[in-house]
């Protein structure tokens, strides 16, 4: 999905940012009460627990709470989700328009226009704690080389290969998602 959004960008000349959010999990509440055992090197009593108020990283009911309480942010909002991609999010009024992709705690937002990325981060700003890291450079671990003049962008793995790649052997950087290389 990645890659058909990054097409339209290059084609439509559309705006692209990204987001992180800040110990994202922490923002998730839990529908059901878990309990935790003191961790070693408090001194308690061993009759005594710990009841989790927010979700944690490495819990397995994590992931939900924290979907589940981006989905009420984003329906607040008046976003729209996407039925077969759960982790885009749009919206759509008159020519304007505005898509977010998440990925666990990361946002890259795509719109035909700079003030509605503005906005939305801003009101994402209100709900959580986050980083604003402006213009899309990295996703996933790749690179994103974007020429605007020939409508193209390309998608590079070259740091990473480069930190695995051994001596004597060569192997294929980075793929062109739309243009010419």
């Amino acid at each position: 999905m990645i890659q058909i959004l990054l097409a339209l960008v290059a084609q439509l000349d559309l705006e692209i940012h990204q987001m992180d959010v800040k110990s994202a999990f922490l923002n998730g509440e839990l529908e059901e009460e878990i309990y935790l055992e003191m961790p070693l090197g408090i001194q308690d009593s061993k009759d005594h627990v710990w009841k989790l108020k927010r979700a944690l990283y490495g819990l397995k009911q994590a992931h939900k709470a924290w979907y589940t309480r981006l989905r009420t942010v984003f329906d607040a909002l008046r976003y729209t989700h996407c039925e077969s991609e759960h982790s885009i999010f749009f919206k759509i009024e008159d020519e304007k328009f505005i898509i977010v992709t998440v990925y666990v705690n990361d946002k890259m937002i795509f719109s035909n226009m700079l003030a509605l990325i503005n906005q939305l981060k801003k009101e994402l700003t209100d709900e959580y704690d986050l980083t604003d890291l402006g213009e899309a450079q990295w996703i996933l671990g790749m690179e994103i080389i974007r020429d605007r003049k020939v409508k193209s962008i390309e998608l590079s793995q070259r740091r990473y290969i480069e930190t695995i790649q051994t001596i004597g052997q060569h192997s294929c950087t980075s793929i062109v998602i739309c243009g010419k290389r």
